[in-house]
């Protein structure tokens, strides 16, 4: 059975009148799955921007999948229009899933070199503080 978000996708994509009555009503929130969230915002950016629905070519150009689905479609012409859109998906997906490993590995780094620089500075400042009392007591023991 076929998910509630994915036949209203593809109703958006794919029938004008549709998209044009219900578009205004839809809200993020309503769409629970990342995927179906991001090609939802995708929609409604391009339906604002033009006053048209997005075809599904305009959305994959805009991600950038657009050769890669069309060289599989040709190679392989049993592709359904689902397995295509559901490819798309699961690429846009993966895409987002190494850019949050980027970012957690460039947090990860960050955070390392602070707890680096802090305890070389309490070092320094250990190292200076010694050093005073050892220039203080030299002082006191050379009277």
């Amino acid at each position: 059975m076929e998910r509630l978000e994915s036949i209203i996708l593809r109703s958006l994509l794919y029938n004008e009148e549709y998209a044009r009555k219900t578009l205004p009503f839809f809200k993020d929130e309503y769409f629970t799955q990342f995927s179906d969230r991001v090609v939802f915002q995708e929609i409604k950016k391009y339906f604002n921007k033009y006053s048209n629905p997005p075809t599904k070519e305009a959305i994959i150009i805009h991600h950038g999948y657009w050769s890669e689905v069309k060289s599989s479609v040709k190679t392989r012409p049993y592709i359904t229009q689902s397995q295509t859109q559901l490819g798309f998906l699961m690429k846009l997906k993966n895409q987002v899933f190494q850019k949050v490993l980027s970012l957690l590995s460039y947090l990860m780094l960050f955070l390392l070199a602070s707890m680096f620089i802090s305890g070389m500075i309490i070092l320094i400042i250990l190292w200076s503080g010694l050093s005073f009392i050892e220039k203080k007591k030299r002082k006191y023991l050379s009277i």
